[in-house]
C-alpha cells in the first residue's frame, strides 16, 4: 500500500448527466456502450442527443441491465428495440443496437431524483433519462 502523507490525490470523475423537464422529446441515436457496476451488474446504456426543439443538443441517455441469459420479451430493453425496429426480432435473431443506427426516435423522459439505494438526490445530482422509446419519428426534422 502506498502512502501519500503530504500529497493531494486527484482522481477522474464523469460528469453529472444533463437535467431536463419531462416530456417528450426527438432524439438521434449516438452510440451505445456496456458498463459493469455494483456487484458485478453489467448494464447497457444507450445516448442519444436531443434532436429538436428548446432542448437541441442536450445528452440524455437509457440504461438496461444485461440479464446473464439474454434479454426475456418482458424487458424494457427488449420493448424499446421492438419498438425502433418496427417488429419483434425474427427466429434466432439476436438484438443488436444497430437496430438504432441513424434512427430519429420520439421518446419519453423522467427525472432521477433518488439514487439505487431509494435516497434522494441533492438538486445538484438530479437528472434526465430516457424512460422509453414511444416510436420512430418519420417527418423530418427542422
Amino acid at each position: 500500500m502506498e502512502h501519500h502523507e503530504n500529497s493531494d490525490l486527484e482522481f477522474k470523475c464523469r460528469s453529472n448527466p444533463e437535467l431536463i423537464p419531462d416530456g417528450e422529446y426527438v432524439v438521434r441515436f449516438t452510440h451505445a456502450e456496456t458498463a459493469r457496476l455494483f456487484k458485478d451488474t453489467t448494464r447497457l446504456f444507450l445516448w442519444f442527443t436531443v434532436a429538436d426543439g428548446f432542448m437541441i443538443g442536450t445528452q440524455i441517455f437509457a440504461a438496461y441491465p444485461v440479464p446473464e441469459h439474454g434479454f426475456g420479451m418482458s424487458s424494457r430493453f427488449y420493448r424499446d428495440w421492438c419498438c425502433a425496429n418496427g417488429a419483434g426480432p425474427g427466429k434466432r435473431q439476436r438484438l443488436s443496437t444497430r437496430v438504432f443506427k441513424n434512427k430519429v426516435l420520439k421518446v419519453a423522459t423522467r427525472q432521477v431524483r433518488k439514487d439505487f439505494r431509494g435516497n434522494k438526490l441533492p438538486s445538484n445530482r438530479q437528472y434526465s433519462v430516457v424512460d422509453k422509446i414511444l416510436g420512430v419519428e418519420v417527418t423530418p426534422l427542422s
